[in-house]
Parts: structure tokens; C-alpha cells; sequence
């Protein structure tokens, strides 16, 4: 029976730390009982001692038997322990994965709160020059560099909650959507901040491009000015 109740935690399809927990707490009972059944073998042990001391004499063949007996069973019991120990291990390194997974959603969720006003007011500055441009440039690279950050960071949690998932379940169990509300939370709005900063950085390079546009311009005006300039000095030198 013990045998079963392993093998149904050995196959069981866990999503989440909640789920990761319940089973470990059910598995610590399971190995509690399994531990404690060395006693109950040490005391049949012990009885089967007592039979050889008493017919060794009239059967020769007892002791072989008997600690033969002793063996297969000992070796049943180590094997059901150490896959006990196993399925133990397995379950812990998911809790801290789906941990890690929880613990990286909720600081992701952090700076996305702490970023978007600053995101925001970066949005509305007005522009009136080439420095001003290339200054708010400047910042919006910085904040798309830190969304990026987040991003992968993201990409990590889910990778260590697949991970989880994969550790305590059987291959052959059917894929389930493992997705949480705070994961798809952080990445919508992680999505919807770099939309807006890449965005504001398109819409600042198409007001550079008309800056240098205008720049080229008044360059061109200025020569044009002091070609015309030289020329009627030149003319106005000239003998009448």
C-alpha cells in the first residue's frame, strides 16, 4: 500500500508552490510511517533469531532461509525508502523553484509600479532643440535598457517555473496552463511600458531628423547669403 501511495506522488502533476507544498507536507507523513517501519523489520529480525537458536539443530537449512527471507525484505524496504528520499529531494527543488518564480513576479511588479510615472512624465516633455532631444534620447535608451533587464529576468521565472514542473512531473503527464495572473500581469505592462518607450524614442527621431533637416537648411541659407554677399561686393569694386 505504502508502495502505491509513492508511486502516486511520484505522478503527480504540481503548478504552482501551493500545490508544491500540500504534497511535500502529505510526502513528509508518507516517509514519516515508511522510516518507522525499520523498527517493525529489526523485531521480526530479532524473532527470526530466536527460531534459528531453537531449530538450527533439527533443521540445518533455517538459518540460509530465514536470513535469506531477511534480506529480500530489507532490500525491498531500502529500495521504497530511497525512492522515497527521491521523490522528497524532487519536490523540495520545485518548491524553490515555483519560489523563485513567485519571488522574481513580485519584484518585476515593483519597479514596473515605481518606473511608469517616471515613464509617463517622460512621455509629456516638450522638445525645442537638438540638445533637448538628444538628452530625453539619452534617458529613454536607459529606461528601455532596464525594461529589457525585466524582461529577461521574466523570461528566467517562467524557464525556473517550467523547470519545476518538469522536476516533479512525469513526462507522459499532460501539459497544463501554469500561467499565473502576476505573470500575465508583468507581462502586459512590461509590454505596454516598452511600447511606449520605443514609441517616444521613434517620435523623437523623427523630430531630429526634421531638426537637422532645418539645420541643413539655414546652412545652406547662411552660404547662399554670404555667396551673394561677396558677389555683389565684388561687383560693387568693380571700375564703372
Amino acid at each position: 500500500q505504502i508502495s502505491f501511495q509513492l508511486m502516486a506522488h511520484n505522478s503527480l502533476y504540481i503548478g504552482n508552490r501551493e500545490q508544491a507544498e500540500q504534497q511535500l507536507k502529505q510526502h513528509q507523513e508518507l516517509m514519516e510511517q515508511i522510516n518507522s517501519f525499520q523498527a517493525n523489520l529489526d523485531a521480526v529480525r530479532g524473532l527470526g533469531a530466536k527460531q534459528i537458536d531453537r531449530y538450527k539443530q533439527v533443521n540445518p537449512d533455517i538459518e540460509a532461509n530465514i536470513n535469506k527471507q531477511h534480506q529480500n525484505i530489507q532490500e525491498s524496504y531500502n529500495s521504497l525508502q530511497q525512492t522515497g528520499v527521491q521523490i522528497k529531494n524532487r519536490l523540495n527543488g520545485s518548491l524553490e523553484k515555483f519560489q523563485e518564480y513567485e519571488d522574481t513576479l513580485e519584484s518585476i511588479l515593483e519597479h514596473m509600479k515605481e518606473w511608469e510615472p517616471e515613464i509617463q512624465e517622460e512621455l509629456t516633455i516638450p522638445v525645442a532643440s537638438m540638445d533637448d532631444i538628444n538628452t530625453e534620447m539619452e534617458k529613454l535608451r536607459a529606461m528601455h535598457t532596464k525594461l529589457e533587464n525585466e524582461k529577461s529576468r521574466l523570461v528566467s521565472a517562467i524557464q525556473a517555473c517550467e523547470a519545476a514542473t518538469a522536476c516533479i512531473s512525469r513526462p507522459t503527464t499532460p501539459l497544463e496552463d501554469v500561467k499565473s495572473l502576476k505573470e500575465t500581469e508583468a507581462k502586459q505592462t512590461l509590454e505596454d511600458l516598452m511600447d511606449q518607450v520605443q514609441g517616444r524614442m521613434s517620435e523623437l527621431g523623427a523630430k531630429s531628423n526634421e531638426y537637422v533637416g532645418i539645420q541643413k537648411q539655414k546652412e545652406n541659407l547662411v552660404r547662399w547669403i554670404e555667396s551673394t554677399e561677396s558677389s555683389v561686393a565684388e561687383f560693387l569694386t568693380r571700375p564703372s
